[in-house]
């Protein structure tokens, strides 16, 4: 029974951890941001910054590219709190399907065998 809480609760923890790293900011849903940080009156292009992808909005490409692979051309926009709780919540969440499989197989088990 014991390893049915434990694979509950780090069932419970991961889905938290994820709505953590989907919390931060400018996850999926786009901000406008000059194209030209000196000058603000440029035209606004769209960005994301988010666990999976990150869009800076700059012309020559820095800032834009998947982040779940530490990469140069992102390093300095590169969420790692949201990468580090979105990581940690995919393994959690893995570990627990197995305990939940583990505790189910074992409590059936029991079951039969005190079944008459």
């Amino acid at each position: 029974m014991a390893l049915f809480f434990v694979g509950y609760l780090i069932s419970v923890t991961s889905t938290i951890a994820f709505i953590v790293a989907i919390l931060t900011p400018k996850w999926i849903y786009p901000n406008n941001l000059p194209v030209d940080g000196n000058n603000p009156t440029s035209p606004n292009q769209t960005n994301y910054r988010g666990i999976f992808y990150v869009d800076a909005g700059y012309p020559n490409g820095t800032c834009r590219d998947w982040i779940l692979i530490y990469k140069d051309s992102v390093a300095s926009c590169r969420p790692p709190y949201a990468v580090a709780c979105a990581s940690l919540s995919i393994i959690a969440s893995s570990l627990s399907i197995i305990l939940l499989w583990l505790a189910g197989g074992y409590l059936y088990i029991r079951r039969r065998r005190l079944a008459p």
